[in-house]
C-alpha cells in the first residue's frame, strides 16, 4: 500500500451550456472534473453576423443580463476550469444562443 498523495488531473470542462431564466437572464453551467474547483473563469461573448466573437466587458459571472446593445447578436459563454491550486484547463465555449431581440 502506498502513502503517496493522489494528484488530480488537469481540470476539464464539459457540457458548457446556457439556459434562459424567466426574467431573460442567461445562466451558464458546466461540468467540472479535475480535483477541487477553484476560481474558474467565465467570459460572455457576443457573436455578430460575421461569426466573430466580441468579449462583453465586465461580463464574467455565471449569469448575464442582456442589454439593448445585444440586439441582433447571438451570445455564448467561454469557461476556463481552474483547480483550487491555480492549475487551469482548456477553455470550452457553449453553443451560441439565437440572435437576441431586446424588448426593454
Amino acid at each position: 500500500m502506498t502513502t503517496a498523495p493522489v494528484i488530480p488531473g488537469i481540470p476539464v470542462a464539459t457540457n458548457v451550456t446556457i439556459t434562459r431564466a424567466e426574467n431573460a437572464d442567461l445562466i451558464a453551467s458546466a461540468t467540472y472534473r479535475g480535483g477541487i474547483e477553484g476560481n474558474s473563469v467565465w467570459q460572455w461573448q457576443r457573436i455578430g453576423i460575421d461569426g466573430k466573437p466580441e468579449v462583453i466587458e465586465r461580463a464574467t459571472g455565471k449569469v448575464y443580463t442582456p442589454v439593448p446593445s445585444d440586439t441582433g447578436y447571438a451570445i455564448r459563454v467561454a469557461y476556463t476550469p481552474v483547480r483550487h491550486d491555480g492549475v487551469s484547463g482548456k477553455e470550452v465555449k457553449s453553443e451560441p444562443t439565437a440572435r437576441l431581440n431586446f424588448k426593454g
